[in-house]
């Protein structure tokens, strides 16, 4: 019968020792890239539902252009429109602040993320937009 001795430079066993470690660790790190790039694009969503609503409800209402020849904006109808279309992409409207020709508008939402995290679950975007006669371009 033969016996095997161990000996001091055998490395055999060192491979998984270096799995065990290793395996974890990518595990957390791409559970966290998943996580943050779940948030980032939510962020972005949101800003983009801001920014379109704030553009839908920066319509000039052509009622009183008629009347004051200039660019005016319909609170009223601009508010019911900004409502209607944040509501209809699944976001909160949390700022409605109309001041002169000037919209700006915060939504929120929530993340469901895939992985349970710490990281805050609620989002929130904002967009400004001026309403102006005429077209404008980005040279003036």
């Amino acid at each position: 019968m033969m016996v095997r001795t161990r000996r001091a430079d055998d490395d055999r066993g060192d491979a998984g020792v270096a799995f065990v470690l290793i395996i974890p660790a990518l595990l957390f790190v791409v559970v966290h890239l998943i996580t943050a790039s779940q948030q980032l694009y939510e962020r972005r969503e949101a800003w983009a539902v801001a920014a379109a609503a704030s553009r839908v409800g920066a319509q000039a209402d052509p009622l009183l252009v008629r009347q004051t020849n200039e660019p005016t904006i319909d609170a009223g109808k601009a508010r019911a429109a900004v409502i209607r279309y944040v509501s209809d992409a699944g976001y909160q409207l949390d700022v409605f602040d109309l001041q002169g020709n000037t919209l700006v508008i915060e939504v929120s939402g929530t993340i469901d993320y895939v992985f349970p995290t710490t990281l805050s679950s609620t989002i929130t975007g904002r967009a400004e937009t001026t309403l102006r006669s005429g077209v404008v371009t980005e040279g003036g």
